[in-house]
C-alpha cells in the first residue's frame, strides 16, 4: 500500500491537484499500519537536555500516516531529503513541564510535549542560534500570537503571503524568529515551483539536542550542508 501511495504522489507532483490532495489527507491523517513509535521514555532525554533561557523548536513525523509521506514524497522531488513533515516551538516550563506551540489543522495549539509525542514516530529537537538581545522580541511575537490564537487558521495553500493569520506548521517558526537567527540557511526554499519554508529546512540552522530519526547524523548534519545546493528566497521577501 505504501508503494501505491508513492506512485499516485509521482501523478499528480505535476499538477495543481497535490494542494487538494495534501489538505484531505493532513484533514484526516490515515495511518497506513500500526500505532505511532516513539520511545516515551526519551521524553526526560529531551527535557533534561535543554536549558532554560535558550530558543528551541521541533521536528517530528508520524513516519506511516499518509500526510507524511506526502509532504515527505514532495521534498524529496526537490532533489532534498524529507525527514520531517511537522514542527512547531518549545518552552520550558521548569520542573521538567515542557510544553509546545504549533499550527495544524484545528488552528493555534498550546499542549504538553509528553502527550504530543503520542502520536509521531521520530521527533528532532534544535536549539536556534539567538542573540539574547533579541529574545524580548521573540517574546512579543509568541505574545502577538497568542492573543490572536482565536483568528489562526491553517494555510492549506502553504504560502507565505497569504496574512498573519493564514500559517502553516513552519511557517510559525518563520514569522517568530525571521531576522533574528545567526546563519545564513534560515530562509525559505523552492518546493513544487513555490518557496516555502519547510520543516526538514530547519535541520541546518541550528544545533541538535535530541534526535531519534536513524538517518540523520546528530553531530554533523548542519556542517555538512553544501549552501549553494539550496534555492533561497531573494532578499526582498
Amino acid at each position: 500500500m505504501e508503494n501505491l501511495a508513492y506512485r499516485l504522489l509521482n501523478r499528480i507532483d505535476r499538477t495543481k491537484a497535490w494542494e487538494l490532495f495534501f489538505k484531505r489527507l493532513n484533514k484526516y491523517n490515515i495511518r497506513l499500519k500500526g500505532y505511532p513509535a516513539f520511545e516515551m521514555s526519551d521524553y526526560f532525554k529531551i527535557v533534561d537536555k535543554a536549558e532554560p533561557g535558550n530558543q528551541y523548536i521541533f521536528l517530528s513525523t508520524d513516519s506511516k500516516s499518509i500526510s507524511s509521506i506526502a509532504i515527505k514524497k514532495a521534498v524529496k522531488f526537490n532533489g532534498k531529503p524529507g525527514y520531517f513533515s511537522h514542527a512547531g516551538l518549545i518552552f520550558l516550563n521548569g520542573d521538567r513541564k515542557t510544553s509546545i506551540m504549533h499550527i495544524m489543522e484545528a488552528g493555534l495549539i498550546e499542549q504538553p510535549l509528553i502527550d504530543f509525542l503520542k502520536q509521531v514516530d521520530y521527533f528532532c529537537v534544535i536549539k536556534l542560534p539567538v542573540d539574547k538581545k533579541d529574545e524580548l522580541m521573540i517574546e512579543n511575537r509568541i505574545k502577538l500570537m497568542r492573543n490572536r490564537s482565536n483568528l489562526i487558521k491553517y494555510d492549506w495553500e502553504e504560502q507565505l503571503d497569504n496574512g498573519e493569520n493564514l500559517l502553516y506548521c513552519s511557517e510559525l517558526i518563520y514569522v517568530i524568529y525571521k531576522d533574528l537567527v545567526n546563519t545564513p540557511n534560515f530562509k525559505p526554499r523552492k518546493i513544487l515551483g513555490r518557496y516555502i519554508f519547510d520543516p526538514n529546512l530547519l535541520l541546518e540552522c541550528g544545533e541538535i539536542i535530541y534526535n531519534n530519526h536513524p538517518k540523520i547524523d546528530n553531530v554533523s548534519y548542519a556542517d555538512n550542508i553544501i549552501a549553494h545546493d539550496i534555492e533561497l528566497l531573494p532578499e526582498l521577501i
